[in-house]
């Protein structure tokens, strides 16, 4: 059995007969799924084995090569009539979709056909799949890391200097997470310096680096689709009113990361990591200067379950699910410190899939 069909096989089983077949839209999950990696199309399991990928005109060859574990049916403007016939002639009557990624325009074109399925809700089974990662799947993570990692280092070294612009910081990591055979970002990297450093997703702009500026840097690469998610904050030599404080408040952000990687093991509460990292901060002071959850899943998706964060209280930890840990602290005005890694759950704790070393460092 291929990986693509072992899948298709764990959705149905996670379907628990809930509908007698599955229709994928979400990019990432019909990717996971089958192979396909075209921008545009949707799958169809059956509960008796049946496996269906419909695509476009732009995609029929590419969709034969990438996902031979399904039957690709060629759509054009009659899509949903494509679905429901295909549907009706394999022998379902009840088809649950992927509710959170169909417009309301899908909907009602699925509602008003003239067809016998009933077309039924059911959110989020192919992304509970999706939260253990594969040994292959860890390892591009891993590799995808490594690249940032690697590039990041360069940039530090040669380009991080007063003088150089957020934009231009970015630009040259981009060039380089490039240049090391990552097939694109993982994100548009966020360069936030000085009092900007107080803004969490800080787009770069054209702001020159001064000296003693503390400067946040969240950059990604992807390989093989999956993502990598770092961030790091260095201090450019200097020294500025705000300097003290900003390092007082980086050394609250780095035991508070290493609060919550304390935590993290399978069987534990993911919320007990937000917990652990959040209660450090706000016994430091800053508890109101940390707004938002403590990290995410990380994969075929940037952001993808499981949410790091009090808000899933219940979910525990699982070998083989891989999360960052993000503790950060942003005071306007001032400035911020964010602090990433992005690691992989084990039965004995975690392991670091992110190298660069988090300790504080001045340029």
């Amino acid at each position: 059995m291929t990986r693509h069909q072992e899948r298709a096989e764990q959705l149905v089983a996670l379907g628990g007969g809930r509908a007698d077949g599955y229709l994928i839209f979400s990019p990432y999950n019909r990717r996971y799924l089958t192979g396909f990696t075209g921008s545009e199309g949707m799958v169809l399991i059956g509960n008796g084995g049946g496996r269906w990928l419909f695509c476009d005109f732009r995609y029929w060859e590419q969709a034969e090569d990438q996902a031979p574990d399904y039957q690709v049916v060629p759509i054009s403007d009659n899509r949903w009539q494509k679905v429901a016939e295909v549907a009706k002639a394999s022998g379902m009557q009840r088809v649950a979709i992927e509710s959170e990624h169909v417009t309301l325009q899908e909907w009602d074109a699925l509602s008003q056909l003239a067809s016998p399925i009933q077309w039924v809700p059911l959110m989020s089974l192919t992304e509970s799949l999706r939260q253990i990662k594969s040994t292959e799947e860890i390892e591009s993570i891993r590799q995808a890391a490594s690249i940032a990692g690697a590039a990041l280092e360069q940039v530090l070294e040669h380009t991080v200097h007063p003088g150089i612009t957020e934009r231009e910081i970015a630009w040259a990591l981009e060039l380089a997470i490039r240049e090391l055979g990552a097939e694109r970002l993982a994100f548009d990297t966020i360069v936030a310096s000085g009092s900007r450093g107080s803004l969490p997703h800080g787009h770069p702009t054209s702001r020159q680096l001064n000296p003693g500026d503390f400067v946040t840097i969240d950059f990604g690469a992807v390989i093989e689709g999956y993502h990598s998610d770092e961030t790091v904050t260095v201090a450019l030599a200097g020294t500025q009113p705000s300097s003290s404080r900003l390092t007082d408040v980086y050394q609250v952000v780095w035991e508070a990361q290493q609060q919550g990687l304390e935590k993290v093991r399978s069987g534990v509460p993911v919320a007990d990591v937000d917990r652990a990292a959040r209660q450090y901060i706000s016994q430091a002071g800053f508890g109101a200067y940390f707004g938002h959850g403590t990290g995410h899943g990380v994969g075929l998706e940037i952001h993808e379950a499981p949410w790091v964060s009090a808000k899933t209280p219940s979910q525990p930890l699982e070998s083989g699910m891989v999360i960052t840990v993000e503790p950060g602290i942003y005071i306007p005005q001032l400035g911020g410190v964010r602090l990433e890694d992005t690691v992989v759950v084990t039965d004995e704790g975690y392991q670091r899939l992110t190298l660069v070393d988090k300790a504080f460092r001045v340029l």
